[in-house]
């Protein structure tokens, strides 16, 4: 005999499950990198491995770079260098013009308090070719500002959504 209490346990389990894989819009990978005391030094690169499992050849992903920012931050704007090979063996690299703020230092993007989020969708789509199992696919960001350590960065993450 099942106890009511354990009964809506299970009501409430499955409504959990069912919102969690709602929420997840075709996500196949969503990867943060948290940034010790909010400092991010120059030479230091953020490396994202993808499993080749997750990600199906030829099939269309979108790829955001999420950023979440405290009010340390000190610029309007955020510069980021990209490199891929989701598109084909050898790695692209791209740099991203990211504005952080406007011109009255209005954070762009969600917040809640001192901690600033803000997603930048990348204006391709990424097609990922094959790949073995041991090769998988790497996605590094590092930033293009002159201060070292850069500070107020808290959070960088990668989002792959499959289209």
């Amino acid at each position: 005999m099942i106890r009511q209490g354990s009964l809506a346990c299970l009501a409430c389990l499955t409504l959990l499950l069912i919102v969690s894989a709602s929420c997840s819009k075709g996500e196949v990978y969503y990867r943060f990198h948290h940034l010790q005391h909010g400092k991010w030094h120059r030479d230091s690169s953020l490396l994202f491995a993808v499993d080749s499992t997750v990600l199906q050849p030829g099939k269309p992903f979108s790829l955001s770079i999420e950023l979440s920012f405290n009010n340390s931050y000190p610029y309007q704007d955020f510069w980021l260098r990209v490199e891929h090979n989701l598109t084909d063996p050898f790695f692209r690299s791209d740099t991203l013009y990211v504005k952080v703020a406007d011109e009255r230092g209005r954070w762009l993007g969600s917040g809640v308090g001192g901690l600033h989020q803000l997603s930048i969708a990348c204006p391709y789509v990424v097609r990922p070719t094959a790949r073995d199992s041991t090769t998988g696919y790497r996605v590094t960001m590092a930033h293009y500002m002159d201060d070292n350590p850069l500070k107020g960065v808290e959070k960088v993450g990668l989002k792959l959504v499959q289209q």
